[in-house]
């Protein structure tokens, strides 16, 4: 994957996995859907950054 990179809270439910949360990972090879845990959410976004809309 080629930076830049950008996450973004889908709100969408992750089936069978109450403790993830979904989000869109942004980058400028495409887009991915990924499931992070809630308690790692506030890391991933620190890594990756928010998403540019």
């Amino acid at each position: 994957m080629q930076s830049p990179f950008g996450l973004k809270l889908t709100g969408e439910k992750v089936p069978m996995a109450p403790k993830f949360e979904r989000y869109e990972l942004v980058t400028a090879d495409g887009t991915y859907d990924v499931a992070v845990p809630k308690k790692d959410a506030e890391l991933m976004l620190y890594v990756f950054g928010p998403a540019q809309n």
